[in-house]
């Protein structure tokens, strides 16, 4: 009867009914997406912009607990049946309704169905006495338990603003305090300049123990007040777990010893001292439970260096605290899920999953990682990797070594509001002979900075009477985009702009100095500034050689991944280049009055002077055949590469040859050794 109609009749009934049924009729392609509405079925489902979920997955407009219902529907139509369900699903405009949906196949070819025609019809009229009620009830449960929750949570926020508030009110006083203490500790430091007697120095003495502990005193003051987990600071680790460390056995009890284990020169890492202690306390609970009754925990605190990139850590120094416990361990695929939020191995109400969660975070903090070993049976290592803080160098060089750092020629603008700190600060980096703009606000700063005419490091308290140190260094940034900066203050919060060096007060006179030194480039076996490797750069310009230039190449790269001067160690490669016509010049002497004597040299540089170079020193004469070697290797201690060419006459035979020299560093502080690597071409004399 139907096909006595005619293809067109039947499509025009078609269209009709789909117009003006008032069920929500859909049509859904094979792989499940929306592809049209009816009119009447966006009305239904009161949806004023059909684009928005024209192409979205059908199944995912539902709600999460109807979900299964649809994705069972579709599949009976894939498979050339009829699919139905009842489920709830709120309208666009969030009204609650439920639906009886009829899901059937279209376009059926060799058994595959092309699309689906899906027709929701509104029964939630059906709902009203049964279902509906209980779930209005439930509804208004979870409703009474979330404002309990959201009345808890207002009071946790009013509890944590208040201690936010004294925590800052601490802080400011704390502020004052630590400039009085480094004014006291710069007071003694140059009275001991002065005295010549050792009752004085006794006396001094004392004094400088007040100060230390006055320090710890104002330190503990702010863990114990503040709530901010942003405020950071320069930390040793040896002194935080010293400190903590009786606290620590309390909390794991008698059954349960702690050993701590401290490697040699371990610089601190720049964080904050309440988070740094609370992933202790937790990684330490943590090993606590697992050991479960008598144990072992042991705590190492050890300096590593990375030297080459991988996808957790970049090439630098860090700071590596491990926890290692004899508790149950864990089987692989519980570490694999380790540092989830909420993810806990303990019974339910005895873990939040929070503790090494924590402990993932600070690493992400402090640009590092968590690394972490687990045998069933045997124990658990847990290693906190932290990156070392820029200003750790106090701890790995000696006295007389600081003193033959290169002072001078740079001028620092010092910003400092308390009169007496910054006169001590001025008056020590002016006897290194360095230039110094003295300012006491942020204005008066970059009022001198916009009259300088120029300017190559800034030293700058953090939290000034007059503006800040930050709102000194966005002004200077735009005036200097790469100047080298240095923030002191007694708390830094997040005031410190990002990726600067922070130094705690009081602060150490060497500490400032080797900080000094290292931002300025005066260290390039630490740090190469831009300055530095923008000047080795141009070099390259002027190299012809092939040779030459993939030398230059190789070390320049290895500076730039670095971040420093590489020592003959990580620049492996250059020995063929050496055994074929280089040299190598060890530097020794003071910066002031540096030695150079070869350590190495190739055949054919020997054959083309004339002479034998293995040990022997460079002097003044070596400048007729060495050309002007002097201010090369003046250049090269700079840590900066130098290129020439050069012609001689040695036997009678003229010889042209083009020279590149750069530096390295074995010491990572210094440049100890200058290697040169030669391209001859000669003719007849």
């Amino acid at each position: 009867m139907w096909a006595e109609l005619g293809l067109q009749t039947m499509q025009e009934a078609l269209e009709a009914l789909i117009a003006h049924s008032p069920d929500c009729i859909k049509i859904i392609d094979h792989d499940g997406y929306l592809v049209k509405m009816s009119p009447k079925g966006q009305v239904a489902m009161e949806v004023n912009h059909l684009g928005a979920i024209i192409g979205a997955k059908w199944h995912e407009l539902w709600p999460m607990s109807t979900r299964p219902l649809v994705l069972k529907a579709l599949d009976e139509a894939r498979l050339g049946r009829h699919g139905a369900f009842r489920g709830f699903c709120p309208t666009a405009a969030g009204n609650p309704r439920w639906w009886q949906v009829d899901v059937s196949p279209l376009g059926v070819v060799e058994g595959r169905a092309s699309h689906f025609l899906a027709v929701s019809r509104d029964i939630s009229h059906l709902y009203v006495d049964g279902s509906q009620v209980e779930t209005l009830r439930a509804m208004v449960a979870d409703l009474s338990a979330e404002r309990e929750r959201l009345l808890e949570a207002k009071a946790d926020e009013e509890h944590s603003e208040r201690l936010r508030l004294l925590g800052r009110f601490v802080g400011s006083i704390i502020h004052d305090l630590n400039n009085v203490l480094a004014a006291m500790q710069s007071a003694s430091s140059l009275l001991r300049r002065r005295i010549d007697d050792g009752v004085s120095a006794d006396i001094l003495d004392h004094v400088d123990q007040a100060v230390t502990y006055g320090s710890q005193l104002t330190r503990q003051l702010l863990d114990l007040s503040r709530r901010d987990e942003g405020s950071v600071e320069s930390l040793d680790l040896a002194d935080v777990l010293e400190r903590d460390a009786d606290l620590l056995r309390h909390l794991v009890g008698r059954a349960i010893t702690i050993d701590f284990c401290r490697g040699e020169e371990v610089p601190p890492v720049l964080a904050s001292s309440s988070r740094i202690r609370s992933v202790i306390f937790n990684l330490i609970a943590n090993s606590r439970d697992a050991i479960g009754g008598e144990g072992a925990i042991r705590i190492e605190l050890n300096r590593r260096t990375v030297a080459d990139p991988s996808e957790r850590l970049q090439p630098g120094e860090y700071v590596e605290l491990s926890f290692v416990d004899n508790g149950c361990g864990m089987p692989p695929e519980v570490v694999a899920r380790l540092g989830e939020p909420f993810f806990t191995t303990k019974g339910r109400g005895k873990g939040t999953g929070l503790g090494l969660a924590s402990a993932f975070e600070l690493a992400e903090l402090c640009d590092g990682t968590v690394e972490i070993e687990s045998q069933l049976g045997v124990g658990t290592t847990i290693r906190l990797i932290l990156a070392a803080s820029a200003a750790y160098t106090q701890y790995a060089l000696s006295d007389n070594r600081l003193s033959s750092i290169q002072g001078g020629d740079a001028t620092i603008l010092l910003v400092e509001d308390s009169d007496m700190l910054r006169q001590h600060i001025g008056e020590k980096l002016k006897s290194g002979g360095y230039t110094v703009l003295e300012a006491i606000s942020a204005k008066s700063a970059i009022a001198l900075a916009v009259g300088a005419a120029s300017i190559d490091l800034l030293i700058s308290d953090l939290q000034l009477d007059q503006g800040s140190g930050a709102e000194v260094a966005r002004e200077l940034r735009n005036r200097y985009p790469l100047l080298p900066m240095i923030f002191v203050s007694g708390s830094v919060g997040e005031a410190l702009p990002e990726g600067e060096i922070f130094l705690p007060k009081p602060v150490d006179t060497n500490l400032l100095n080797l900080t000094v030194a290292e931002q300025l480039g005066r260290l390039p076996g630490k740090r190469l500034t831009s300055a530095q490797r923008a000047r080795s750069d141009r070099v390259e310009r002027r190299i012809k050689a092939k040779d030459l230039i993939l030398c230059f190449g190789e070390w320049r790269s290895l500076c730039n991944d670095l971040g420093r001067l590489p020592s003959q160690g990580e620049f492996t490669s250059l020995k063929p280049y050496i055994e074929r016509s280089g040299y190598v010049v060890e530097v020794g002497g003071t910066t002031a009055v540096p030695v150079f004597k070869f350590s190495a040299a190739s055949e054919a540089v020997e054959t083309k002077l004339g002479r034998p170079l293995l040990g022997t020193y460079i002097t003044a004469r070596d400048e007729e055949s060495l050309g002007s070697v002097t201010d090369a290797l003046q250049r090269c201690l700079k840590g900066i590469a130098y290129h020439d060419y050069l012609a001689l006459n040695a036997r009678g035979v003229s010889t042209t040859f083009e020279r590149i020299m750069f530096p390295l560093s074995d010491d990572g502080w210094f440049v100890t050794h200058i290697v040169g690597v030669t391209k001859f071409s000669e003719g007849k004399g």
